[in-house]
């Protein structure tokens, strides 16, 4: 029978297929192609002049050229090509309203044997849907003395730095939803005002992920949220100086030497939750100290995180930390060896209401952990990296409630589990607050 010999029929199979079209045009197709602006435009390509893109003439101007003449508002669009040298953004005062982009469809590559792209003493910049690739130089992208400037949804390949924050003056800096592999750092700050947002981003293969530095001045108001990291060859934080308000929760670290590496680190608070994390060999650790100069004046809040080590979970030298140790889960993959040693402890610590399974140390019989819970917590599957335990585990309704300003522990049964999470999710936790 032939269906659409019939009008209405004819007209419901028309509709359906018009909506498919343009569910497909609007909602897949842009997922991998971004719109090309129309309205304060800048257009940009390898060697400028006249190109045909998608059947349409263009008239473009060399990216120099590009950043030196836009003015707020502008949209530099590079259209695909590989654009080798260094570039440079600079004194562009733009707004929140009327900002400047520099931004791309697909396929624009920006290379250099030097800094790639250097934003310096500007306000409101976005630079979104670019690849940095073969920055030979000590960063790809430099951000100096500048203000609300975002990095969104940028590649990374075999750079030395990907992305460099500096200058005192620097501060409002989101770099959100990036992908980074085979380099030397993430992000590396060194000494701007704060105000930094690390979230969101896919981080493959580095040597260390974030490097926050608050030499020159602290270092203020630094959240690093939702991040996965695969692999790092030394640490996923690594801080130096005096920073204070630091926010790291709902991150993966699937392989580090040290998950926090706090080199002569100063300052505090620090909220670490709903952190998933595993050090990956027999001398790598959790939380390491490297110097005696290491020595908070504010707590350290450690909650609802879930760690997994082999022998080691704090390494220091005689630290001087107001640690604050609740509802973690602690998985080390030996009972040999030194978890904490009578060298990393100090007697501001308070530990209790976590998971372990390991022995507790002679020396912490009395300090520490009165409410600990001893086994192996049986999660969901770590083959499949689901870390939310089984009814059966130890470490559900374990815990204690919290309370931070105006959070409390939310949970489904008679206490909060011990872990990252609660009813297979994250524990939420509390609001981030800023200086």
């Amino acid at each position: 029978m032939n269906f659409l010999k019939y009008p209405r029929i004819r007209l419901i199979f028309v509709f359906v297929f018009l909506s498919f079209a343009l569910l497909y045009q609007f909602y897949f197709k842009r997922k991998t192609t971004r719109y090309i602006p129309v309205k304060n435009a800048i257009y940009v390509s390898p060697s400028g002049g006249e190109i045909t893109h998608s059947r349409k003439k263009y008239q473009t101007i060399p990216l120099q050229e590009a950043l030196d003449k836009a003015i707020a508002p502008a949209a530099i669009f590079l259209f695909p090509g590989r654009y080798e040298g260094t570039w440079q953004l600079k004194n562009k005062k733009a707004n929140e309203k009327q900002p400047i982009s520099i931004q791309s469809a697909h396929d624009a590559i920006i290379s250099g044997s030097e800094a790639c792209l250097t934003i310096s003493d500007s306000e409101w910049i976005f630079v979104e849907f670019l690849e940095f690739q073969d920055c030979q130089g000590d960063t790809a992208l430099q951000i100096h003395q500048s203000q609300n400037i975002y990095a969104n949804e940028l590649s990374f390949k075999k750079t030395t730095n990907a992305i460099s924050i500096s200058g005192l003056t620097s501060e409002n800096i989101v770099i959100e939803k990036n992908q980074i592999k085979d380099s030397d750092s993430f992000v590396k700050a060194h000494s701007p005002a704060g105000n930094l947002v690390l979230r969101k981003n896919q981080i493959q293969k580095v040597k260390t992920a974030f490097h926050l530095i608050g030499q020159l001045q602290p270092l203020k108001n630094i959240q690093i949220q939702e991040n996965i990291l695969e692999k790092a060859e030394d640490s996923f934080l690594k801080t130096q100086g005096s920073l204070l308000n630091l926010w790291v929760s709902k991150n993966q670290v699937f392989s580090a030497n040290h998950i926090f590496f706090f080199d002569e680190t100063r300052g505090g608070k620090f909220y670490l939750f709903s952190n998933v994390g595993k050090a990956r060999s027999p001398s790598s650790s959790i939380f390491k100290w490297n110097s005696q100069q290491s020595s908070f004046n504010n707590p350290v809040y450690i909650f609802h995180n879930t760690w997994f080590f082999e022998q080691k979970y704090i390494a220091a030298q005689s630290p001087n930390q107001l640690l604050r140790h609740y509802n973690n889960v602690l998985q080390a993959n030996s009972s040999s060896g030194e978890v904490i040693s009578p060298q990393s402890w100090h007697s501001s610590f308070r530990f209790d209401y976590d998971l372990i399974n390991f022995p507790k140390p002679n020396f912490l019989l009395k300090e520490a952990w009165k409410n600990a819970v001893s086994g192996e917590a049986k999660f969901i599957s770590l083959q499949e990296r689901n870390f939310s335990q089984r009814s059966e585990s130890p470490g559900i309704d374990s815990g204690i409630s919290l309370k931070f300003f105006s959070w409390e522990s939310q949970f489904y049964g008679k206490a909060p589990d011990l872990g990252a999470f609660e009813g297979g999710s994250f524990v939420k936790g509390p609001a981030y607050h800023k200086l």
